[in-house]
Order: C-alpha cells, then sequence, then structure tokens
C-alpha cells in the first residue's frame, strides 16, 4: 500500500492572508496609478478647464462687438462702393464666364472618353520602350523589340467620343492619334483655365480690395483701442 504524504503545504497551511494582503496591494497600487495618471501626472488639467471657463466668457462678450464692427465696415461707403462694383464686374463677366465653363465641361468630357484607352495603350507602348532599350543596337533581338513597339503604336482602341450635340461617336484610335488628341485637350484645358481667370479678374480685383480694407480697419481699430 502506497505511503500517504501528510506533510503537503497546500493541505497543511493556509494561503487565504497571503492572498489577502496581496490583493490589497494589488488594489493599493492600482488606485495610486490612476490618480497619478489624472491628476498626479496632469497638474495642467485644471487650468485648462478654468481657462476654456475664461476663454468661452470671453468670446461670448466679443463676438456681438465684432459683428458689430464688421457691420460697421460693411455699411461704410467706401465698402459699399467695392461691393456695387465686384457684383458689376462678376454680372459683366457672367456670359463669358458661362461660356468657358461649357467649354471646360466638353473637354473634360472627351478627356473622360479616351482616358481608359490612352492610359493603356501608353502603358504598353512605354513598357515595350523600356525592354526595347535594354537590347544591344544592332542586335537581331533589337529589331525585334523595334517590331513590338511599332506593333504596339499601331494597335487600335475603341473609344466612345463625345460630340457638341450631346451624343457619341464611335471611332477607332491607335496610340499616335490617342496621344495627340490628349495632348491637344490639355492645352485646351491649361487655355481655358487661363481665360476663366482673366474674366474674372477684375472681380477678384474688387474682391481682393474689399478683403484688405477690411484687415485695414481692424487693424485701425484694434490700434485705437491699444491706445
Amino acid at each position: 500500500m502506497p505511503e500517504v504524504q501528510t506533510d503537503d503545504p497546500i493541505l497543511g497551511k493556509s494561503y487565504s492572508t497571503a492572498i489577502l494582503i496581496s490583493s490589497f496591494l494589488l488594489m493599493l497600487s492600482l488606485t495610486w496609478a490612476l490618480y497619478d495618471e489624472f491628476f498626479g501626472l496632469r497638474p495642467w488639467r485644471g487650468y485648462q478647464l478654468r481657462f476654456a471657463d475664461a476663454y468661452s466668457r470671453y468670446l461670448k462678450r466679443g463676438i456681438p462687438k465684432q459683428a458689430a464692427a464688421l457691420k460697421a465696415i460693411e455699411d461704410s461707403q467706401r465698402y459699399r462702393g467695392l461691393l456695387q462694383a465686384r457684383d458689376a464686374a462678376h454680372e459683366a463677366a457672367k456670359p463669358r464666364v458661362a461660356q468657358i465653363d461649357k467649354e471646360m465641361k466638353f473637354v473634360n468630357l472627351q478627356l473622360g472618353d479616351i482616358g481608359d484607352a490612352f492610359t493603356t495603350a501608353r502603358g504598353k507602348v512605354q513598357a515595350l520602350t523600356y525592354q526595347l532599350e535594354l537590347v544591344p543596337v544592332g542586335s537581331n533581338s533589337r529589331k525585334s523589340r523595334e517590331k513590338d513597339v511599332e506593333d504596339a503604336k499601331k494597335e487600335t482602341y475603341d473609344v466612345d467620343l463625345h460630340t457638341r450635340d450631346g451624343k457619341t461617336e464611335k471611332k477607332k484610335l491607335d496610340f499616335d492619334a490617342l496621344n495627340e488628341l490628349f495632348t491637344s485637350l490639355k492645352d485646351q484645358k491649361a487655355k481655358l483655365t487661363l481665360d476663366r481667370v482673366a474674366a474674372t479678374k477684375s472681380e477678384s480685383d474688387f474682391q481682393a480690395q474689399m478683403d484688405e480694407y477690411k484687415k485695414e480697419s481692424e487693424w485701425t481699430r484694434s490700434l485705437c483701442r491699444r491706445r
């Protein structure tokens, strides 16, 4: 019959006191860590709350004053004159701007029409051209690669191209045709952008003068308050 062990510390002793003390120490450590995290390491939290309250009260007092000052500026004779001049320039430029925007919309439509086909064609030609440049000049492999590049440039792509009457026209375009059309459309878009800037220049100038007048008036008023 096997001998029964009677001196097992788990069976013969109680660890409840040690566990209780350890649990108390852990809770004490957790409490201290939380206090240190939210208060001990962040003494500025109280200042932050006081500042937020003070600044909120300052804004409540200052916003009505600023609104009244802004209204006084906007009601001034000079500002109203600039406003009328800007509105007149806007109305004068409106027909030309509408024409430019209509043309820009058409150009963007055609750019979207050829976008996928041109990206595919250009990617293929560029990849084959890169492979061509890795082959020694005069070798049979280079001649074969040159033919691959030329064939890629001659490959045609189906494109549904918008026309000015709102319809679409089916076309087959190779790389050179796509590249030429893409470049032309980009040039047109750049020119239209410049034309729009020129058409709205007078309006933009008056708006800039209005903004500058506001800044000057606010700066003068601030200087007077300091004195």
